[in-house]
């Protein structure tokens, strides 16, 4: 009991006995659970810091803690990933529409494309005929897209006539949206082109004119394989 008028100020720390203390050998606090750990009064601080025998009501605080803390981890990292991938698609939004305005390299390479070709609306009504070439391994191969009677097909041929050896072709034909590759509408063109002939395979009414012309950016629309 502090004497009368005396405040915790007036209080001499007895530094020698502080030093005895410090260095005195005692148990964890933990003994009870099982912990046999036994130092002075920096190595208990230390170790019961990390003490692995804690009390069941311990341990159960602690799992409370750190599954919180998990949740909100997992909260973050979904919320992260939604941010980067809205983000990602908004950036691909923007370089697409610049793309319009510059070249069709960049909308190759947005879209993940071999080879695209910007076309602008013919000014005959029906039916509208639009031709892409390409070439995959050493073969020469036309992409024809026909508009006509408010339907739209795709056609691949074989631009070697007579074929020169039999053999079948698949392409992804994707009609690029000016808003975004998240709005391209895709198609798969599967043909057998058979030796000495020239054959072509349509997919037929891939899309109403109607939803063609909802590609079209200033009259000019862009198709890739």
């Amino acid at each position: 009991m502090l004497p009368q008028g005396s405040t915790n100020k007036d209080l001499i720390s007895d530094k020698r006995s502080d030093r005895k203390s410090s260095v005195m050998q005692r148990c964890c606090k933990n003994h009870g659970t099982g912990c046999d750990f036994v130092g002075s009064r920096a190595e208990m601080i230390e170790h019961e810091a990390n003490c692995e025998h804690l009390p069941p009501e311990t341990l159960r605080e602690k799992v409370g803690v750190l599954t919180n803390e998990l949740a909100n981890a997992r909260r973050e990292i979904a919320t992260l990933v939604s941010t980067n991938s809205l983000e990602v698609a908004r950036r691909k939004s923007e370089v697409t529409a610049t793309a319009w305005q510059t070249n069709k390299e960049v909308l190759r390479k947005v879209n993940g494309l071999g080879v695209v070709e910007m076309f602008r609306k013919t000014a005959v009504e029906a039916p509208e005929v639009y031709t892409l070439s390409f070439v995959c391994a050493e073969i020469y191969y036309n992409l024809i897209i026909t508009a006509a009677n408010f339907n739209v097909s795709a056609m691949l041929y074989c631009r070697d006539v007579p074929v020169k050896e039999t053999h079948n072709r698949t392409n992804t034909v994707v009609l690029i949206h000016p808003d975004g590759p998240q709005l391209n509408k895709v198609t798969k063109i599967s043909v057998t082109f058979t030796k000495g002939e020239s054959k072509g395979h349509g997919n037929g009414n891939w899309m109403t004119s109607t939803e063609f012309r909802s590609f079209f950016k200033d009259d000019t629309f862009a198709i890739g394989v």
